[in-house]
Order: C-alpha cells, then structure tokens, then sequence
C-alpha cells in the first residue's frame, strides 16, 4: 500500500470539494446513498481527494407526478474545489437533458446498486439482508471479473449473522 500506492494514500488532489446538483422544479431527491446531502451548502463537510480518488453517489430522484417531467429539462452537476498546494478554485460543470441521460449507458449503476445493497445490508445485519446483498453482488459481476465486487461478495459471507 505504501509503495505501489504512496501517492492516494498521502497526497491530496483537490481539497474542498462540493458537487451541486440542479434539478427541475418537480423533482426531489427520494433517496440518497452517500456522506452527506443538504440543500443548504454551509451543513455539508467539503471532501479531499486523493490521486485516482473518486466521489461516488447513488440516488433515486422522484417527480412529484411523471405527467410533468420534460425529456428536454436540463439537470446540471458542478463541481467546486481547489488545488492543494495553490489553493485556486476551480470549477466544472456539465448540463444534460433528461433525454441524454436516460438514453445514456450506465455500466456502473449496476455496480452502484451492489454496493450501497452491501452498505445497506451491513446497516441491517440480518441474515437475510446479508445473502440478499450477496445475490445482488454476484448478479452485477456474473463474469467474476470485478475484483472489488469479488471482494465485497467474500467479506459479505465472512460476517457473523451471514
């Protein structure tokens, strides 16, 4: 760990980062799987990131009835942190209608999906929850070629109340 990966363990490669999500008026985030989530930025804690470090989120959003939801809407993700050593702030943002991004591929919903069921079931802790997760793992990696799921699939069984 030290040695082939000195540099994610030590370094930090953005510190201070908040992502904003914009959504149209009609929809609310359902369910959220991740550290924090606020509609008022001052309660969240900035993150900092290593190298080849990622911020990952899984939620479900909700339209208050699918009559109103436009396929051309726009939702927005902004990105704001800044440079460790410097401290400039940066920003990015990217704006895709509903359209795109249903028709877009999600390759890592499904691994998504896997692990915040290994979160939740680790929450739980029952035996049920613990093989239902394990099912949901193995399902997103029928190939057993995703080292991570492999991992999350084996510490699943070594629990106590699997």
């Amino acid at each position: 760990m030290f040695v082939d990966r000195f540099d994610e363990v030590m370094d930090v490669a953005a510190r201070g980062v908040r992502v904003e999500l914009t959504l149209p008026w009609y929809f609310e985030v359902y369910r959220f799987y991740g550290e924090e989530i606020s509609v008022d930025p001052t309660q969240i804690e900035p993150q900092h990131l290593a190298p080849g470090d990622a911020m990952t989120f899984n939620q479900v959003l909700r339209a208050c009835t699918p009559e109103v939801v436009d396929p051309e809407d726009e939702i927005t993700i902004r990105v704001t942190w800044e440079r460790p050593l410097t401290h400039e702030q940066r920003s990015a943002a990217v704006t895709k209608r509903i359209s795109e991004l249903l028709a877009a591929p999600a390759p890592a919903l499904v691994k998504g999906k896997a692990i915040v069921a290994y979160a939740e079931a680790l929450k739980l802790g029952t035996s049920e929850a613990l093989h239902a997760a394990r099912d949901t793992v193995i399902a997103a990696d029928p190939t057993e070629s995703d080292p991570e799921l492999d991992e999350i699939a084996g510490l699943l069984e070594l629990h106590p109340a699997y």
